[in-house]
């Protein structure tokens, strides 16, 4: 992932927008080695590089449930990086309302919150190396689910949105993040999403509800209402 980080702040020749449906826990990972990784993404995004991830799909703590074959959304909050300025009031309000207090010391409620939005994660058609599939190359579609489906028809909107842009001689979306929480119109073109949960680690996890929530983030998109809106 390093790598990657690197060559997109330092290359000359880079994409608009990136997916990554690669994950890892931050435990695995040092606090120099995920700061050194953030620093260059964030080189990229001022580059103008919309850099996406998929957000896990295994409840709030990331771990497969050998014993069961529940799939559950991922969601929560870093362990290593703080809530930043542009999402505080949309987590602050959440964790005030919606948070029981038989939480507290479970997780970090100062960390960076995820995920950020969200996306149909299900029956997803795919052509390419699946687990079903021992890492073939299958000739007819699988249909796959969960968010590492999700970020990549993210980005495929986001690819059209700047080609959209393009021709209104704007420049590319580059961090879109606080465009998402802070800009009303942007707001407004997504569909909160109030149900469901992320149960996991012992616990019922997080709930949706209106408004950001560690589940569904800010929700899902409106293609024609998000392309209007960033068409600024």
């Amino acid at each position: 992932m390093m790598t990657l980080a690197s060559y997109l702040a330092t290359a000359d020749d880079i994409p608009a927008v990136i997916s990554s449906s690669y994950s890892a826990p931050e435990s695995i990972l040092t606090q120099k080695y995920s700061e050194r990784t953030c620093n260059d993404f964030m080189k990229a995004g001022a580059r103008g590089v919309t850099i996406l991830f998929s957000s896990g799909d295994q409840g709030v703590s990331g771990t497969t449930e050998v014993a069961s074959r529940a799939f559950h959304s991922g969601g929560g909050f870093s362990d290593i990086f703080n809530t930043p300025e542009y999402q505080k009031a949309d987590v602050e309000a959440y964790l005030r309302n919606h948070v029981p207090a038989s939480y507290d010391g479970k997780f970090d409620k100062t960390g960076r919150a995820y995920p950020d939005i969200a996306l149909m994660a299900e029956r997803i058609p795919c052509i390419g190396p699946t687990p079903s599939r021992n890492n073939s190359y299958p000739t007819q579609p699988d249909v796959v689910l969960g968010t590492s489906a999700s970020s990549p028809i993210v980005a495929g909107l986001l690819s059209q949105m700047n080609d959209y842009r393009a021709t209104l001689k704007l420049p590319m979306l580059g961090f879109i993040n606080p465009r998402l929480y802070n800009d009303p119109k942007v707001h407004a073109a997504l569909n909160d999403i109030t149900s469901g949960r992320n149960r996991g680690c012992g616990t019922n996890g997080f709930s949706a509800e209106k408004g950001w929530d560690p589940v569904t983030g800010l929700g899902s998109l409106n293609f024609a209402k998000l392309r209007a809106a960033l068409s600024t």
